[in-house]
């Protein structure tokens, strides 16, 4: 009666351990998924909020510049570093060109902005609105490109995160 129990506990004991196993395996592969597919996510978001961070400091410097606020020495200076973190979030070959035109455009607009003549000189008013153009069409404009291909490649990684979380659902 005992060789029958061993018979039949024998089989079940290996079917259940290799059932576990496969539980295992695909749980680990689910959550590897899961895991690179927010980590994908993660980059596209921060890149994104790089770009809105310099759109937003350019969007100061041409108000203030507009309203005849000539004092954005500082907003310039955080305009640097706002670029010097979007090249170190630019992975994607777009997104490297993209930074690479945002360099060229403030070097435009730095050399432009360099050339604006004091305020009593009655070309001032003028080298202003230059200042501004070259900072609009080589800098605005590039940088809204950039958020918006970051914006188009989050919803891209959104999609494909939710397959993977509907993945992982039936997979548990």
């Amino acid at each position: 009666m005992s060789i029958i129990r061993f018979r039949f506990l024998i089989p079940a004991a290996i079917v259940t351990l290799i059932l576990t196993v496969m539980c295992i395996i695909t749980a680990l592969l689910l959550f590897e998924q899961q895991s690179a597919m927010t980590g994908v996510l993660r980059e596209n978001v921060t890149s994104r909020r790089a770009a809105v961070d310099l759109e937003e400091c350019l969007y100061d410097i041409s108000t203030l510049l507009r309203h005849d606020v000539d004092q954005v020495s500082p907003l310039n200076d955080r305009l640097v570093g706002h670029l010097k973190r979007l090249r170190e979030v630019a992975d994607q070959p777009e997104e490297r060109d993209a930074s690479q035109k945002l360099e060229e455009g403030l070097d435009r607009y730095l050399q432009a902005w360099k050339k604006i003549p004091p305020r009593n000189d009655a070309a001032h008013r003028e080298g202003v609105l230059d200042a501004v153009e070259s900072l609009e069409k080589n800098l605005i404009k590039p940088c809204q490109s950039f958020r918006l291909y970051n914006g188009r490649r989050i919803e891209e990684s959104t999609v494909q995160h939710e397959s993977v979380l509907g993945r992982l659902a039936w997979g548990m």
